[in-house]
């Protein structure tokens, strides 16, 4: 299987027929979700589409958007019926986080996929929601453990060299006040905080 990395612009018209039909092909056919496929995001200037092929033909593909905040988010993730359970998808997210490198990552995971993407450090980040029929997770990838290796431990110093890490890199970064925090450190199997 080959890799590939575009822009929109990068794209010629075989290539993008053949990625737009293999979207409509899954999510609009064959998981029966009747909505705008074409959303208008796929041009965006930070938009990447990246894509598994073999024989030149795609068998997998997503999408990473640019998202406020120098945030990544990953969607329109698929795998050909035929190459499903072959690992197709583990090389798709592995292409995948090395374009969007160690910026903050979020996705929304079809429900029986959470333990796919937890694989690779994201973690649920709200509760269930109906999207198109199809129950999904909000997903964000650690990425403070995967930048520093931090702990949750909040005294804990490579939390904070982590923190300060994200504060340079994305100067829109602030940290929220105590109460409105959303721990993307620890695992929900965590056994509970004691006050």
């Amino acid at each position: 299987m080959e890799v590939h990395v575009a822009e929109f612009a990068e794209l010629d018209g075989r290539t993008l027929y053949e990625l737009l039909r293999l979207r409509v092909d899954v999510f609009v056919v064959e998981q029966k979700c009747a909505y705008p496929e074409l959303d208008g995001r796929d041009t965006e200037p930070g938009t990447r589409h990246v894509w598994l092929s073999s024989g030149g033909t795609p068998t997998a593909y997503l999408r990473i958007l640019d998202d406020p905040g120098g945030v990544a988010r990953i969607g329109r993730v698929l795998v050909v019926a035929a190459e499903r359970g072959t690992g197709a998808a583990g090389r798709l997210m592995a292409a995948a986080l090395d374009v969007v490198g160690d910026r903050p990552c979020v996705l929304d995971a079809q429900s029986h996929l959470v333990g796919f993407y937890e694989r690779y450090g994201f973690r649920p980040t709200g509760p269930e929601f109906i999207e198109d029929g199809i129950p999904h997770v909000p997903m964000a990838r650690a990425f403070l453990v995967d930048l520093c290796g931090a702990a949750a431990d909040p005294d804990d110093d490579r939390r904070h060299r982590a923190e300060g890490h994200i504060q340079h890199r994305y100067a829109t970064f602030r940290p929220a006040p105590p109460d409105r925090r959303l721990d993307l450190v620890s695992h929900p199997q965590d056994p509970p905080e004691t006050p």
